[in-house]
């Protein structure tokens, strides 16, 4: 049995889930796998994906430090000082973190960008250091060949994946009546989105939609404040404003095949689960984030989504809406030319 050491970067639920599904891979072919995450963040995937026996949850976090290091001047390699002796893992894979090769000079990385490449506001230290351990020691990258940034492809040990999902892809549209509102685990453009979910409900020309939205943009929502929130998303009874019925979003199974069109905010991790149910994105971004703007230009590069300004008025947004409608059958076709293999490809690969 091998001993393997996942580190995941923590800002934001993205890096976790491709993490996670990872270290499931690992457990289930007999490796004992300990994932270094936050643990209220590692139970969230324990209850979407499954637990297992093989996958050890050591309580840490190596992402915030990205945040906490611009805002409170601390320093962005102080969190490699606090992880424990890693000698005992034959196997050490750093997800979005370069830094890790301070202490392990043959970890593998994987990601689909670098933080001292697309962050804003990031010191120059951190860059230099980053940018000089990659180059001097040439470490295996892992990222998905979709979504890859330019800066992760040109690594010279690049090796591209698919799309990293849980299960198998499911494309049937019979069932699909619904529309998810999404901003991720990040509040950044919460406030914005809230105000465009508050546009479709009030909207008729979207009636025929129920709606999938993130309890905290509900909790934003001055419109429906008064009602009582469901939040077992498979329950009868669901909040019903202007002719739509409004469920909580679980992320789950049962909500993504429901889903046909998504509004959110273009994280890899969202990204992953909509299309492997052939949920249509319209992604919405802050405009200075450089991650947003390259998924977003992939997905549009091949018709697997597009991108709304965030001041969108509702006019547009059905406009968008209808011109998708009538182009489904060209994204199924695109989408079923897609892979789906990054969990299988990144475990064989590194294995060996």
């Amino acid at each position: 049995m091998n001993r393997v050491a996942i580190i995941s970067c923590d800002n934001g639920l993205g890096h976790l889930r491709r993490c996670y599904l990872l270290a499931l891979k690992f457990a289930n072919n007999n490796n004992d796998v300990t994932l270094f995450a936050p643990l209220t963040k590692f139970q969230k995937f324990q209850k979407l994906f499954g637990a297992h026996k093989n996958i050890k949850n050591n309580n840490f976090s190596a992402g915030g430090h990205l945040a906490d290091s611009i805002f409170k001047s601390m320093l962005m390699l102080d969190w490699i000082s606090q992880l424990p002796d890693l000698k005992q893992y034959s196997l050490v894979i750093s997800d979005n973190l370069p830094e890790i090769l301070k202490v392990r000079p043959d970890a593998v990385l994987s990601g689909h960008f670098f933080w001292h490449d697309i962050g804003n506001n990031i010191p120059s230290y951190y860059a230099e250091c980053c940018n000089e351990l990659i180059d001097k020691y040439e470490p295996i990258v892992v990222g998905t060949g979709l979504l890859s940034s330019a800066a992760v492809k040109n690594c010279k040990n690049y090796k591209p994946t698919g799309i990293y999902i849980h299960g198998e892809t499911d494309f049937d549209q019979q069932c699909k009546d619904s529309m998810l509102i999404t901003g991720g685990s990040t509040s950044i453009i919460q406030d914005k989105l809230t105000r465009i979910f508050e546009d479709v409900i009030n909207d008729k020309r979207f009636s025929s939609y129920n709606i999938y939205v993130d309890q905290q943009l509900l909790k934003n929502s001055k419109v429906i404040s008064n009602l009582i929130l469901y939040e077992d998303i498979k329950n009868t009874e669901v909040v019903s404003k202007n002719n739509h019925n409004i469920y909580v979003a679980e992320y789950n199974k049962f909500m993504y095949k429901k889903i046909d069109i998504a509004l959110c905010r273009p994280g890899v991790g969202t990204l992953s689960d909509l299309l492997q149910y052939g949920c249509y994105p319209i992604c919405f971004y802050e405009v200075e984030n450089k991650e947003m703007q390259d998924n977003i230009t992939s997905l549009k590069k091949i018709g697997l989504g597009s991108g709304l300004d965030i001041l969108t008025s509702a006019d547009t947004l059905f406009e968008r809406i209808e011109t998708i409608s009538a182009q489904k059958s060209n994204f199924l076709k695109i989408l079923s030319c897609q892979n789906f293999d990054g969990v299988d490809t990144t475990y064989n690969l590194l294995i060996q």
